[in-house]
């Protein structure tokens, strides 16, 4: 079978593998398992069920053994990690560019296709408490005049709108980065959102495109990549190329239209 010869090689790399079960933190069951691509924070489990990430601290205590797993390093790897994202999105901002670069789903260029020019943030009035502030206004008046977008969004309360790309929930306590599309590969959205208690156990797949949450084995979709959303956020820094918002509370979700 083309599954013997895929141990094999995973075998030759030292990389363990299992022909069982295994069962996830929360109680979340995969079947006929084998493991590739380890790191000290996680290991890509390719499943009955599908291909996806795996992050270490889910796995029971023996799966721990074999993959070395040290939460410390853990850590270090994963800030590491986060520096070197960052260091790739500043250097992508400095590069010159003619035109924006452009990074949206079909529903979000269709959406930016007919918006006006956006007015400069220093020509605006106040921003009023819970305005709906659109993700394209916002990304063009942080590239257009950063200071002057900072004095208006940072430290106020708004809601932002926009559509999902992917979400990147941590290893520890409940808290997840949603990003969202802009239409600017220089200005990036940071929403810092924390999971609701209502999902005790939540994970991500296909690579942060969606993430799931519940508890035993009822799990569902909470968020997926091209959905439209609105979180009620504060403004917050302007950090190596990206808006983050915190104290996000989700006010509605538009679930990604299926074909």
């Amino acid at each position: 079978m083309k599954r013997t010869a895929g141990f094999a090689a995973l075998a030759a790399l030292g990389i363990p593998i299992l022909a069982e079960d295994l069962t996830l933190a929360g109680g979340r069951i995969l079947h006929d398992v084998a493991y590739s691509e380890a790191n000290p924070a996680s290991v890509l489990v390719n499943a009955r069920e599908g291909t996806e990430r795996v992050d270490l601290v889910d796995l029971g205590p023996e799966l721990q053994r074999r993959f070395h797993f040290d939460p410390t390093a853990a850590l270090r790897f994963l800030s590491a990690e986060n520096r070197r994202l960052r260091g790739e999105v500043a250097r992508v901002a400095a590069l010159p560019q003619t035109a924006p670069a452009v990074v949206a789903s079909p529903a979000a260029a269709t959406a930016w296709a007919s918006r006006p020019a956006t007015p400069a943030p220093a020509s605006l009035p106040p921003l009023p408490r819970d305005a709906v502030v659109d993700v394209f206004d916002l990304v063009h008046h942080y590239r257009g005049d950063a200071t002057a977008a900072a004095a208006r969004y940072k430290g106020r309360d708004f809601v932002i709108e926009g559509f999902i790309e992917r979400v990147e929930a941590g290893l520890v306590g409940r808290g997840a980065k949603v990003l969202l599309e802009s239409p600017d590969r220089g200005v990036r959205v940071v929403v810092e959102w924390r999971i609701p208690d209502e999902y005790p156990k939540f994970y991500t797949k296909a690579e942060g495109r969606r993430l799931f949450g519940g508890t035993g084995g009822a799990h569902r979709l909470i968020l997926s990549a091209g959905d439209r959303v609105r979180f009620m956020v504060r403004g917050g820094s302007y950090d190596d190329a990206a808006v983050f918002l915190g104290r996000a509370e989700m006010k509605s979700r538009e679930a990604m239209a299926t074909p």
